[in-house]
């Protein structure tokens, strides 16, 4: 399991970094380790959407490195969570250019000008000059959040992480005026603030992110890829993937339909790529009751620790 971008933080995968440094080699060909290792090593430095995504891929990577490759690890299957997706394609080899995909996201200005930062998709959907856009965790019932937005339009059902954890964003007054209907005691603003899952994606940005994710792919024998795009699992080529990575990133995320297709498909071991331990837990929770083992390789503060314990 390979989780998103905004589980990144300051010193995220610091202790394993520096006590296993060779497993970045095989990443640094692809990666400007400098840049992108800046907010791990660097606690000052004020994150911006690129460097959640490219400091939880420099992880994720890490960490597929120590289990594919040092550990011998020979998974069956392969579960991506939002921009996790992408990294499990890369993690497996069907992907190999990650470097490229990372210079053509700058080049588009997806993450800084489009639906991050700037939201200037978001401003041409809204048909505005300015879109000021947040994102919430909400802990409350799907049903319940579903009916409180219904009322806003310009605010969505971004990530379903389990029946009582969610995720919306859009409009920042509009939320701001939900979070007091839910209450503040089950809200948290989210750092990683992107114009994701939603879809002012699919209605201004549609063409540049599936262009972005059209890519050669070479396929891998023995391991079956799962999408939120499709709520299972899926064939790997140039153009499923760029569809069902597309379709995720135009609608509302559904990951307990996904970890459940893969339960139903067999999978009962689930090991979380990437920093913090969030999918673990969402797993642990969307499977409750049933015989499972989802544990994760990362832990504030305690990454060589966590590894050994888990």
């Amino acid at each position: 399991v390979f989780t998103a971008g905004g589980a990144a933080y300051h010193g995220m995968g610091a202790q394993l970094l520096r006590a296993l440094p060779e497993i970045t080699s095989p990443i640094s060909a692809n990666f400007p380790l400098g840049d992108v290792s800046a907010w791990i090593f660097t606690p000052a430095h004020e994150p911006l959407p690129a460097d959640y995504l490219w400091g939880t891929a420099l992880v994720s990577q890490a960490h597929a490195q120590l289990t594919l490759g040092l550990l011998g690890l020979r998974p069956s299957a392969a579960i991506g969570y939002s921009s996790g997706e992408s990294n499990v394609l890369y993690a497996f080899g069907v992907w190999n250019d990650i470097g490229a995909m990372r210079r053509e996201i700058l080049e588009t200005g997806m993450l800084d000008r489009e639906i991050g930062v700037e939201f200037r998709a978001v401003a041409r959907a809204w048909q505005v000059d300015r879109a000021d856009w947040a994102v919430w965790n909400v802990l409350a019932p799907v049903d319940e959040v579903r009916t409180a937005i219904s009322g806003e339009p310009r605010v969505h059902l971004m990530l379903i992480n389990t029946d009582r954890n969610v995720v919306i964003s859009g409009d920042a007054s509009a939320c701001e005026r939900l979070v007091k209907t839910f209450g503040i005691q089950r809200c948290r603003p989210v750092g990683y603030n992107l114009a994701c899952h939603v879809p002012e994606l699919q209605a201004e940005f549609h063409q540049p992110w599936l262009d972005i994710h059209t890519r050669h792919v070479t396929p891998v024998d023995g391991v079956r890829f799962y999408s939120n795009g499709v709520s299972g699992a899926y064939a790997v080529s140039t153009q499923a993937c760029a569809a069902a990575i597309t379709r995720q990133a135009e609608t509302t995320v559904d990951f307990p339909a996904t970890i459940r297709a893969a339960y139903d498909d067999g999978v009962r071991i689930f090991v979380e790529h990437g920093p913090s331990g969030a999918c673990t837990n969402y797993i642990r929770e969307i499977l409750s009751g049933h015989d499972i083992l989802a544990v994760h390789l990362d832990r504030r503060d305690h990454n060589i620790p966590q590894i050994f314990d888990e």
